[in-house]
């Protein structure tokens, strides 16, 4: 097995863990990926979810992140196996019953790839403060027990419960794709998400997501610190995707055609966006519920903007 380690960054500047994992996978076999690639590739630089059943508004940051992940993977001549669909594991929870499937079913798999040098992908299971992030599964024994690295944890780290989705990293041939096909597999894998939204009932995104956040943060009571906090935690992670698309098309502009009108068009797009956000977080810090709900609702017309530009850049 390869030596990976997980990329030194800042958090609050390199906040997804899918990223950063897919990228410690990445320069182990040379490549010049950066995270701004593999973010814009896998949608979550535009990525807005949210679900009518989740409590915390915190944790829509943690939704639906490996909707592009084959397709992205695949343009970055990583080959990835689900242990299990999508659908299937959307919703489960931590439970008991689970756990027991998860050592039955699926630990003798993940012990099977990594004896053939094959590291895994794994959403959650993880020990705090990461056990929301995704990891990379990279030691296992012949007890049960598995290790890995995983954003948040600066050594190996066991898996030390039930990771909710797990991919098998299957082969890796690294290559680097060219910008056009970065920004078209995140824009088909946000359209994706909007279709497989549409199939189930909780999971909402776009449009339906900031609405559903905007709710959530109507229903907050003035002076509620508490109640802020989750939405403070879910604006500064979109703000720093949001900023995160806007030093991608940046580059890309420059180098690939810095006169084309709709590129600029949806990087002035990008960048008003994340001034919105930037003002949502100052209003949560100082102004209440109330002005900071204003200011998301502009941020969502702004995102239904910054949408329908993606899609004409990328047809």
């Amino acid at each position: 097995m390869r030596s990976f380690h997980i990329p030194a960054t800042d958090p609050n500047e390199h906040p997804e863990s899918l990223a950063l994992a897919l990228l410690t996978v990445l320069q182990a076999h040379a490549s010049h990926a950066t995270y701004d690639d593999l973010a814009v590739a896998l949608g979550l630089a535009f990525m807005t979810c949210g679900d009518r059943d989740e409590p915390d508004v915190a944790a829509f940051a943690d939704l639906a992140r490996d909707v592009a992940l084959e397709p992205a993977a695949e343009l970055f001549g990583v080959r990835v196996r689900p242990l299990h669909s999508r659908t299937t594991t959307e919703t489960l929870t931590a439970s008991p019953e689970f756990a027991l499937h998860f050592r039955d079913s699926y630990v003798p798999l993940i012990q099977r790839a990594v004896a053939h040098g094959q590291p895994v992908l794994a959403w959650r299971g993880w020990p705090t403060p990461a056990d929301r992030n995704w990891g990379l599964v990279t030691e296992a024994d012949a007890a049960g027990g598995l290790r890995g690295v995983v954003p948040g944890c600066p050594d190996v780290v066991p898996l030390d419960s039930a990771a909710l989705q797990c991919y098998v990293v299957e082969e890796v041939a690294a290559r680097s794709p060219a910008p056009a096909d970065i920004l078209a597999c995140g824009a088909a894998g946000l359209a994706r998400l909007d279709e497989e939204c549409a199939d189930h009932g909780t999971r909402v995104a776009g449009a339906f997501a900031w609405r559903l956040w905007g709710d959530r943060l109507r229903s907050v009571s003035d002076g509620d610190d508490s109640g802020l906090a989750p939405h403070r935690s879910l604006a500064r992670r979109v703000c720093a995707n949001r900023q995160t698309a806007g030093r991608w098309l940046a580059r890309w502009a420059e180098v690939a055609n810095p006169s084309r009108a709709a590129d600029q068009a949806l990087i002035e797009i990008v960048r008003a966006l994340v001034a919105g956000l930037q003002q949502v977080i100052a209003d949560l810090e100082t102004s209440g519920p109330a002005a900071a709900g204003e200011a998301l609702a502009a941020c969502a017309e702004a995102d239904g903007a910054c949408l329908s530009a993606l899609q004409r850049v990328t047809r």
